[in-house]
């Protein structure tokens, strides 16, 4: 399943993101990353062939400006609504995305270091083969 976050990455950097992580970096690495986080996979059925659910994956925006914050997560919300499932499923192996959603930008909080945090969490309708 890291595949989704790495397509769900895939999309963002197509889309103009900059300073893209899967995983959350330091803050002397970068000040104000996007962060693609894996969150959980709900199965929904399973059939003899592939099983379907819902992969939950969360979009950090860090920004030291919380207006900054806020615009990041709603350019991030924009770039994955407007993506198709054939952009998605570029490159997956063993997983189809079947239908993507968001849900509404939530302002997360203000980490250690004083930056503001953003999130827009990603659903993703996902077949995997078994």
């Amino acid at each position: 399943m890291i595949g989704l976050v790495d397509a769900v990455a895939g999309v963002l950097k197509a889309a103009g993101v900059r300073d893209l992580y899967v995983c959350a970096p330091s803050a002397l690495l970068c000040s104000e990353p996007t962060v693609v986080r894996w969150r959980c996979y709900s199965r929904e059925s399973r059939q003899p062939e592939e099983e379907r659910g819902v992969a939950e994956l969360d979009v950090l925006a860090v920004r030291d400006e919380e207006l900054a914050a806020a615009r990041a997560a709603s350019a991030c919300e924009r770039a994955l609504r407007a993506a198709s499932r054939e952009d998605m499923n570029e490159g997956l192996d063993g997983v189809r995305v079947l239908a993507i959603d968001t849900r509404p930008l939530e302002r997360v909080c203000t980490d250690r270091s004083g930056r503001s945090v953003w999130r827009v969490r990603l659903l993703l309708t996902i077949a995997r083969e078994m």
